[in-house]
């Protein structure tokens, strides 16, 4: 009888640390596995791909206020800047949210009504300046500066970076 009462509490605690360890052991790994995941090189090139987009609208946004400033007449680099945005944001568009593909989608109609006609109409004055008088010159240098401008200050761009930085501090923080 002494061994009975000294071997039931014995039992009992090995018993219930085994519990433990595994309800321990368990939790870790589960944490472990979700950490690992949201680290993984998927996680990485969604972050790589978050700041090149960042990095496509800062240029745009330098190229257009360079131009809106300096009143540059050679609007072809700026259409080029308009088509690597939109061709990067293209080729990453699986990696992205549900919510920025929709708004870049609208980004790209409305950076294609806006600049392929119209800029290009505009900045065909150069090329025929000699022929045309002073006032229509200045008219149409003054609509080119205002379809720039609206373009900069365009709230699409401007959702388009803060979704950007909303999924990058979403991805950064483990949920």
């Amino acid at each position: 009888m002494k061994y009975i009462d000294l071997l039931i509490p014995a039992f009992l605690t090995i018993i219930m640390n085994i519990l433990f360890y595994i309800f321990i052991k368990i939790k870790s790994d589960k944490a472990i596995q979700k950490y690992s995941i949201v680290y993984s090189g998927v996680f990485m090139e969604r972050l790589t791909i978050y700041r090149k987009l960042l990095e496509e609208i800062f240029d745009l946004k330098v190229s257009l206020s360079e131009h809106i400033q300096e009143d540059k007449e050679e609007t072809e680099e700026l259409l080029k800047k308009f088509n690597s945005f939109i061709k990067c944001c293209k080729i990453n568009e699986p990696l992205l949210s549900d919510s920025l593909s929709k708004n870049l989608q609208k980004l790209d109609k409305e950076f294609r009504l806006i600049t392929q006609d119209a800029l290009r109409a505009v900045n065909s004055n150069t090329e025929k300046q000699a022929e045309r008088d002073f006032a229509e010159i200045m008219k149409n240098a003054q609509e080119k500066k205002e379809l720039l401008q609206k373009i900069y200050k365009n709230d699409l761009l401007k959702a388009v970076e803060n979704n950007l930085i909303n999924d990058m501090k979403a991805d950064f923080s483990a949920k």
